[in-house]
């Protein structure tokens, strides 16, 4: 040890002794930062050392971290993918340490930048609502979602919204006809606040698909989602079905999971809203009524009144610990499960491209000095303990430690100008038109929208993917958000649950897009299962629910591909034309 380096630690500020942890071969407490982290994951792992998704979410509550479903399942994807590790779904304690991390720098980040609700999916203009002529009283919930033959109205809501003296409508009839459509589109235009039960004992297609409009029109909606229908009207949906989130090219074809992607969009969507999700529906209307009684938002619902609530919907996690994991692999011994002490200091460097004095480091550095080096390693839970204490360790103020750490900072960094280049931002991918809907078992994307696009000088991002899994929500509505305008294709071959249910928020906010509908056609048969009349009744009641709210608010519908696409091309060529005149008026 050089004498300087001697002199400087000598004069470090006295720092938690780690030594300890270190010999017993409890790698995982290293400083303040991860004795905290591990109090609260010690508090939900149940004694097993490890989260699931139900106890992560709340260990992430704890720390007043708040993600989506969606967010919750990406990190367990990451942990497991980054660890090889079967089956998907916990995370370990260094895991957990670099989420909460992230979460926490991403949290102060929103805070500092975050201008407007929701920015990522901010419209050209604002949403549209249907207009109409009031010939009603206005009422204050509106009691929404799954009717025929549920009862939750009669049995639950309506007695609890009496005793708060709320109130309320009810869609619910015994023998509906269509003229009741105008009728319950005034009493939703009317109501101050929306409550919307997807039940378990029917498909609820249409609901799902006007959930997720209200959602995307800004409307106050409180959703109770009770699961996936196992029967429906004594028909038995596909049992050999996996309700797993992991999809994959054989069991995605059955109708459950067709479902269960669309409840799992529809969840993402509302909460990208931060809006809350409910699982029951008396906590539900309970919260209906502190929000009317109370006149706050239900944003602002939290986990004592019985709602998970939900913040910075728009963060991706995940990147970190694929970083972390990248420069375990880049500087791990011949064993690739175990990196070395020494190997440790220049990976955490290698991961901030800054260097600063570590205490913790030099304490286990000089405890494995009784005995032979090479047998002290970590391994990659331990290394991201090491590298969160790392990262949120902070600079002692002594006077000649600052010295030393500008000293030590400067020559860091004109190595570092000779040894690599600096990373650099990677810039937003823009693109012209979203290519949606339909993805199973069809080629229009490659064999007519994105010929023709090309033909006039237009990009589009294609989803279509061989094995889709629900990671790819987020990736997906990152590149909705950076396109400028959206074509959705609701073949003739697709229940297409999640795709009507996706166009349905899109239209509510007023993003520029263009539809095409097909019907399915009774004897259909989807990945060998042949639907029933009932089953092809409900799909095609959603399109027509689709169709209705898509043409009021004066968005392009059609039944054929290539027309649709022409559609599209005229409507982006004329908006530019357009925008051309202005500027040359402008100018002149």
């Amino acid at each position: 040890m050089s004498f300087f380096r001697r002199i400087y630690r000598r004069n470090q500020p006295q720092c938690d002794d780690v030594t300890l942890n270190w010999l017993r071969e409890s790698n995982i407490v290293f400083g303040p930062t991860t004795r905290n982290l591990l109090s609260v994951f010690e508090k939900y792992d149940k004694e097993t050392g490890k989260l699931d998704r139900k106890s992560l979410t709340e260990a992430l509550n704890a720390l007043d971290l708040f993600p989506t479903k969606s967010q919750v399942y990406e990190m367990i994807k990451v942990a497991s993918e980054c660890s090889h590790r079967k089956p998907e779904d916990h995370v370990l304690f260094g895991e957990f340490c670099i989420f909460a991390t992230e979460l926490i720098e991403q949290y102060e980040q929103q805070k500092l930048c975050l201008s407007t609700d929701d920015a990522g999916y901010s419209s050209t203009h604002p949403p549209l609502r249907p207009p109409f002529l009031s010939y009603m009283s206005s009422f204050q919930v509106f009691l929404g979602g799954s009717c025929n033959p549920t009862t939750w109205r009669h049995d639950i809501a309506i007695p609890l919204l009496k005793q708060y003296g709320l109130t309320y409508y009810n869609p619910q009839v015994d023998e509906w006809d269509p003229h009741l459509i105008e009728v319950e589109e005034q009493a939703k235009q009317l109501a101050q606040l929306l409550v919307f039960v997807i039940d378990n004992t029917t498909r609820s297609t249409a609901s799902l698909v006007e959930a997720a409009y209200l959602a995307g029109n800004d409307r106050p909606v409180i959703l109770v989602i009770k699961g996936l229908p196992i029967e429906v009207a004594g028909e038995k949906l596909t049992e050999s079905c996996s309700q797993s989130p992991v999809l994959n090219e054989y069991d995605s074809q059955c109708e459950l999971n067709d479902l269960n992607r669309g409840h799992h969009f529809l969840i993402d969507l509302v909460q990208r809203k931060c809006l809350p999700i409910f699982e029951d529906i008396e906590t539900a209307v309970h919260c209906a009524a502190k929000v009317i009684n109370q006149g706050i938002s239900i944003s602002e619902l939290d986990i004592k009144d019985g709602a998970q609530p939900v913040k910075y919907p728009n963060v991706r996690v995940g990147q970190k610990l694929i970083n972390t994991k990248c420069a375990f692999k880049e500087f791990h011994q011949k064993d690739i499960s175990k990196i070395s002490i020494k190997d440790s200091l220049l990976a955490m460097k290698s991961l901030h491209h800054k260097e600063f004095s570590f205490p913790v480091y030099w304490q286990i550095e000089e405890s494995s000095r009784f005995s032979n080096e090479d047998e002290k390693c970590f391994d990659f839970n331990e290394f991201c303990c090491l590298v969160t204490q790392y990262r949120n360790y902070e600079q002692p103020t002594h006077p000649f430690s600052r010295v030393f750490s500008y000293l030590q900072s400067s020559i860091s960094s004109v190595v570092s100008r000779w040894s690599h280049h600096p990373p650099t931002c990677v810039p937003v991918l823009k693109r012209d038109v979203y290519l949606g809907g339909t993805c199973r078992n069809t080629t229009w994307r490659e064999e007519i929208s994105i010929p023709l696009l090309r033909n006039h000088g237009l990009s589009s991002f294609n989803p279509q993917l061989t094995e889709w899994d629900l990671r790819y929500i987020a990736i997906e509505a990152e590149a909705k958000e950076n396109s400028d305008y959206m074509l959705y294709v609701i073949g003739k071959g697709s229940r297409g649950v999640a795709s009507m249910i996706e166009v349905a928020y899109y239209v509510g906010q007023g993003r520029k897009l263009v539809l095409c509908v097909q019907d399915l056609e009774y004897g259909l048969t989807i990945g060998g299962e042949k639907l029933t009349q009932r089953a092809i009744t409900d799909y095609n009641r959603a399109r027509q629910y689709l169709t209705d709210v898509v043409s009021r608010c004066g968005v392009p519908i059609l039944d054929d591909i290539q027309t649709a696409t022409v559609t599209l091309i005229e409507k982006i060529e004329a908006e530019r034309a357009l925008k051309v005149q202005k500027s040359l008026a402008v100018c002149e």
